[in-house]
């Protein structure tokens, strides 16, 4: 019951926080035919909403890792090793990560 009274930024970070990825190759955007056409970054296995702080910082090709229980992303590139924060404070909420096979169904 208490999910139906938290926030869309808390609500993100819940399902965001738990996911562990692994150098994860970034294969480019897909859409969630479903829901209004949101964009999703496809990693494969997990697909993560396209936040606009994200927007143009990870490239197709790029490997990016996350620790389980952490907010930030690591992506390495060619000739590039950086870490991407996850701005709290300017986030309002998202759609929620997701598995790809469930988005990649719907087109």
């Amino acid at each position: 019951m208490s999910d139906l009274f938290k926030s869309g930024k808390e609500s993100f970070i819940n399902e965001f926080s738990p996911i562990e990825m692994r150098k994860n190759k970034y294969l480019g955007e897909v859409a969630d035919t479903t829901n209004h056409m949101n964009a999703y970054m496809n990693f494969g296995e997990i697909c993560l909403p396209m936040l606009d702080q994200w927007k143009n910082k990870i490239q197709i090709g790029d490997h990016v890792s996350k620790e389980k229980n952490s907010l930030t992303l690591f992506i390495e590139g060619q000739n590039k090793k950086y870490y991407l924060y996850f701005d709290s404070k300017n986030f309002d909420g998202a759609p929620p990560p997701c598995k790809c096979k469930k988005l990649s169904k719907n087109n």
